[in-house]
């Protein structure tokens, strides 16, 4: 089990796994809906302890300002392919012969192998 520690040791964030722990548990676990890869979190209070289940938030990978960077560019990529600014697919000779015609009109020199 993946453990992560918040607010205190009174709180416990774990992940769950059924390669390891006792197998007795199986059973608890089944009926009350865990599954393997689940988030859980753990709360002890006075000889009560609290499973949660939380969820796999992906969302919670990235702050707002960055989640609203990369929807707009997904956008701007999304209207690029309905107004037919794309290109492709190539063939692997077809990619070479662009990159290196594209370097000449730069005025580099393409490095040969």
């Amino acid at each position: 089990m993946t453990q992560h520690f918040a607010h205190g040791a009174s709180v416990l964030a774990q992940t769950c796994d059924t390669e390891t722990g006792d197998p007795h548990y199986a059973g608890v676990r089944r009926q009350a809906g865990i599954k393997p890869g689940d988030r859980l979190e753990f709360k002890a209070s006075r000889g009560v302890i609290t499973i949660l289940t939380k969820p796999n938030d992906l969302e919670g990978e990235y702050t707002s300002s960055q989640r609203r960077m990369i929807d707009r560019e997904i956008a701007k990529g999304l209207e690029d392919v309905k107004k037919g600014r794309v290109h492709g697919p190539f063939t692997a000779s077809q990619a070479t012969g662009f990159i290196k015609s594209e370097l000449r009109a730069r005025g580099k020199k393409p490095k040969l192998r």
